[in-house]
């Protein structure tokens, strides 16, 4: 979970075992991880803020503030992204963001329908200055799941067209809504008192909805889709009523076996509970079917959601992994009884002593999961840490005498078309090992990266990761058929599969459970629309052509060997696709139908490409035949590619690919570095020497890997994803008894950290200035850069008021004015005491150290812009200030004065490189706080 918006001290931990603890002040941009389900909520300004679940991850988001503002909304970036921001469908802002750090936009949103399209998967959330209507906003669904409390609106992603949503509610009743716009709706009964609906859209068009007043409090809540649904509930805090919506007639218990059972439509398939009864913080609600739940906080009158999601990442049933060697383990059944403690540390480097178990599930209809059990006394501190250095750790532990079995999920992957006995599994650590013959269905789960690749009559077929689950798919198939379509669904799912746009079938598929259609597929768009997370794959029945594939998405990356195609999920309909390759070239392609492309190069010996959609649509794509062998793989959205790789099959070839410059490094020191286009954002490596079985690629940044199996020469793809869950460190954890410890590390290091940053001031990116920073004059306060250091715009030596802030980012000009762009030093002179002009900073928050600098100064006058507090000596011409600068505990900075002083007129570019002094430079050194949490 990412801490969005809570600037307070009282941040709300509970746990699986329903321990609260406040975990006390944490900065934005903090993430928590546990391996069992947990809920943080904290607080800004009297306002409960949900901290995020990472599941809540997206890249096309809808929403539509109701108060008056104005509203800001803060984006989180799980990976790079850049997010275009519309307001009533007019572009109102772009928004680059780095990898796990965030940007916030400001605006008078009020009753607008705000669209956010990101080219990587971001966290969403938004939030009304006047302290109310804190949003965690999920990603845009074709349908979606609430109630109305006071006022609630539902709103298209395509604004300006007509969106007829049905309503669908607990109570039976249907209605139609038109979602051109913002489709208001009316109070069902203050304090949730009235029915749960559901609104659904056409398919392929997306929807989200929120509503806001309870009758008492200023707070809101979302409208979620199924996907966002859990089982396991734990409260932070004690409510003054309950309300829970599912789509089932589920029933959830507590641990002193009272019961809530959701009743309401068959029909509609829509159910709700509610209580004005209080339910105390720490109750964890457990469920027989996924729900989601809000209440009212009994305190604050503050209404909040908790939402974990998805659904299948963990359930009723536990199992807990123990590890006792270091070896990989594939285990089908264990009972192991032991007492143990286990001490892991995340570090840049992998622990010497690790071991990997892996445990199967097997199942059909239903599940059956195979249990270590444990019965022993443990304890597990996990310390993050920036550097090998001391450490201290404050333990605050809750402990109770009771004997559970606990969950050690991590990443799962599923068998769904290996049917042969050999299956073969590598782990993180490079063990190669054949794990038998496994039924369709079988999931496997472990903590560390791994990836397990089967077989069907002589074809490689890939295990599937669930990363891959979502609810829209395309595909097209190329060879002679019939084909073969598979889906396993992660919870209970009708599928609609439309062939060139026709109905085809109607599938309804059990929760964990799989059904197959088969046909005469060949060249036709097969398009699949399902209300619940799926697993999609195909298969050719004349043994070739075995296809892992994704939802459909914006942006897909690949690569076309012999014969390629891309296809837009809405059949028929003109979808001009920008095709963005690594060297350097660009072309368009009408998707409206099915769009082939030739060949790069047989065995992908050619270029690495991106297939780009408008804004809303989604596509997907395939290529087939690499010149031997009968295989084939699919395009990939960003979201799936990862930074550890491990290699089951020894390859003749290796094909990767990346939206940056990735190096990826092997055990044994070899590199592979991708090379391609900064300006398309395409890159790729290719090696056609032999890459040998147990390999394990580590990358600085996430790729997609490929090759061709020496034995079959059979190309397989190795999709682990998503790029967030785990990095190159990874820690097997033992746990069993309830005994629950919090702890908080800080950490002083002694170690030099390395700064590199570039900043462009014009509000938009300069292709000669790659990955440079965007400041558009906020104060200083709001933004930071991925390493977390704080930057932006002081007046006086304080954060800029509103009115001095409006006046910085009223003086952005655009490139090319003076080649970079450019921001005025307060375009309107309100940084001012009289009609004396007052000293206007731009600082960046860098540790104490020496650093290499260059400012560019580039209009007018001069005569007194500073930095680091010296003049920096310009004339009248463009000035560019460079030199090596001694930072103290007060950061960098450079200074002038309002635009009519005539004093220092502009910044457009500032360059700083360097490394950070030990920490007792100047008697106190820089603090690296760092938080993780351990459940046992």
């Amino acid at each position: 979970m990412v801490n969005m918006w809570s600037s307070s001290s009282t941040n709300t931990f509970v746990g699986y075992n329903g321990t609260v603890t406040n975990i006390g002040t944490q900065a934005i941009g903090t993430i928590v991880r546990d391996s069992a389900p947990f809920y943080i909520v904290g607080d800004n300004g009297g306002t409960l803020t949900e901290w995020q679940s990472t599941a809540m991850a997206g890249t096309v988001f809808v929403h539509s503030p109701y108060r008056n503002g104005p509203q800001m909304y803060r984006m989180y970036a799980l990976e790079a992204a850049t997010v275009s921001v519309y307001k009533n469908g007019v572009l109102e802002a772009t928004q680059n963001v780095a990898a796990y750090s965030y940007e916030t936009i400001t605006g008078a949103y009020t009753s607008y329908v705000m669209s956010f399209n990101s080219t990587g998967s971001i966290l969403l959330a938004s939030w009304c200055t006047d302290s109310a209507d804190y949003n965690p906003i999920p990603p845009a669904s074709q349908t979606i799941y609430g109630s109305c409390s006071t006022l609630s609106a539902v709103y298209a992603y395509d604004y300006g067209e007509t969106v007829s949503v049905t309503q669908s509610c607990s109570d039976g009743t249907t209605a139609t809504l038109s979602a051109g716009s913002r489709a208001t709706i009316s109070t069902f009964g203050s304090q949730y008192t009235g029915k749960a609906c559901k609104w659904t859209a056409p398919e392929g068009k997306l929807i989200g909805g929120a509503t806001v007043g309870d009758g008492d409090g200023g707070d809101s809540t979302t409208f979620l889709p199924l996907t966002l649904f859990q089982q396991v509930t734990p409260l932070p805090k004690t409510l003054e009523y309950l309300f829970l919506i599912s789509d089932q007639a589920a029933t959830c218990t507590t641990a002193s076996g009272t019961t809530y059972s959701l009743t309401g439509s068959a029909t509609n398939e829509v159910y709700k509970f509610y209580t004005s009864s209080n339910i105390a913080a720490g109750t964890v609600l457990s469920c027989d079917a996924p729900i989601t739940a809000l209440g009212d906080d009994s305190s604050t009158d503050e209404e909040h959601q908790i939402i974990l999601g998805p659904v299948w990442a963990y359930g009723l049933s536990t199992t807990t992994t123990v590890s006792t060697t270091t070896t990989s383990t594939s285990t089908t059944s264990t009972t192991t009884t032991t007492t143990s403690t286990s001490t892991s540390t995340t570090t840049t480097s992998t622990s010497t002593s690790t071991s990997t178990s892996i445990t199967t599930t097997s199942t059909t209809s239903t599940t059956t999961t195979t249990t270590s059990t444990t019965t022993s006394t443990s304890t597990t501190t996990a310390t993050t840490t920036t550097t090998t250095s001391t450490t201290t750790t404050t333990s605050m532990s809750t402990s109770t005498t009771a004997t559970t079995t606990t969950t050690q999920e991590g990443r799962s992957m599923v068998n769904m078309w290996s049917s042969s006995s050999t299956n073969t599994f590598v782990g993180y650590n490079g063990t190669v090992t054949n794990i038998g013959t496994q039924a369709i269905g079988t999931i496997v789960r472990d903590s560390a990266p791994f990836y397990i690749v089967g077989d069907n009559g002589g074809t490689l077929t890939e295990w599937q990761s669930t990363a891959m689950a979502g609810t829209v798919f395309v595909h097209s198939p190329y060879r002679n058929g019939p084909q073969m379509y598979r889906m396993y669904a992660l919870e209970a799912a009708t599928v609609s599969v439309y062939k060139n746009g026709v109905l085809e079938a109607t599938q309804n598929v059990a929760a964990y459970s799989y059904e197959t259609i088969t046909g005469a597929y060949t060249s036709y768009v097969m398009s699949f629309n399902s209300t619940g997370s799926i697993l999609l794959a195909s298969w050719c029945t004349d043994s070739a052509d075995y296809n892992p594939i994704p939802p459909a998405s914006q942006t897909i990356y690949g690569s076309c060997s012999t014969l390629s195609a891309v296809y837009a999920y809405d059949y028929g309909e003109t979808v001009s696709v920008t095709q963005s390759c690594s060297d350097g070239t660009t072309a368009t392609l009408s998707a409206g139908s099915r769009a082939t492309i030739s060949t790069f190069g047989s065995q992908y010996t050619g270029k690495a490409c991106k297939w780009t959609a408008p804004a809303g649509k989604l596509i997907g794509g395939a290529t087939v035949g690499d010149g031997d062998g009968g295989d084939s793989t699919t395009f990939l959205p960003l979201t799936l590619f990862q930074q550890v790789t491990p290699l089951p099959k020894t390859l003749e070839y290796l094909f990767l690919i990346s939206d940056q410059a990735a190096t990826c490094s092997t055990a044994s020191g070899t590199t592979y570095s991708l090379t391609g286009s900064a300006t398309n954002g395409v890159y790729k490596y290719y090696t056609s020497s032999n890459i040998a079985a147990g390999t394990v690629l580590s990358c600085d940044a996430p790729i997609t890997a490929l090759g061709d199996d020496t034995s079959t020469n059979e190309e397989y793809q190795i999709i682990l994803g998503p790029v967030w869950a785990y990095g190159i460190s990874t820690t097997t954890t033992v746990t069993t008894t309830t005994t629950s410890t919090i702890t908080t590390t800080t950490t002083s290091t002694t170690s030099a950290v390395s700064v590199s940053y570039s900043f462009l001031f014009g509000g938009e990116s300069v292709s000669s200035v790659p990955g440079a920073i965007l400041d558009t004059g906020h104060s200083y306060g709001d933004y930071k850069t991925s390493q977390g250091y704080t930057y932006g715009w002081l007046c006086d030596g304080s954060p800029m008021s509103s009115s001095q802030e409006t006046s910085q980012i009223s003086g952005v000009r655009a490139p090319p004015r003076s080649t970079y762009g450019l921001n005025h030093f307060d375009r309107e002179n309100v940084c001012k005491s009289g009609s004396t002009y007052l000293p206007v900073t731009w600082k960046l928050d860098v540790p104490a150290g020496s650093y290499q600098v260059s400012v560019l100064f580039p209009e007018s006058y001069k005569s007194q812009c500073s930095v680091m507090g010296t003049n920096a000596g310009c004339g009248s011409s463009s000035c560019t200030y460079s030199s090596t600068v001694t930072v103290g505990n007060d950061g960098f900075y450079i200074g002038g004065f309002g635009h009519d002083s005539g004093l220092c007129h502009s910044v457009g570019l500032v360059i700083i490189s360097g490394e950070e002094l030990d920490a007792d430079f100047n008697g106190t050194g820089p603090v690296a706080p760092a938080l993780q949490i351990a459940l046992i």
